[in-house]
């Protein structure tokens, strides 16, 4: 399996003790031999993302939220 994330530059998440919660709805199954690409976006100390399988193009990963202590 390849995970592809993109837009990750810029998050600084190099230390995990940052994260104060971490959520996600598995939406579809991943079958193996699939790539996976993650969209990031950060709006202050929440990092949103989605995970999509890129050869079927349906997502796999939704509402993701991971919340950084300040």
């Amino acid at each position: 399996m390849l995970i592809r994330c993109r837009r990750w530059k810029g998050l600084h998440l190099t230390n995990p003790t940052r994260i104060l919660s971490h959520q996600a709805r598995f939406s579809a199954p991943v079958f193996p031999g699939e790539s996976i690409a993650v969209d990031l976006w950060r709006d202050g100390n929440v990092i949103s993302f989605e995970a999509r399988v890129i050869d079927r193009g349906t997502t796999v990963i939704k509402n993701g939220k991971t919340v950084l202590r300040t």
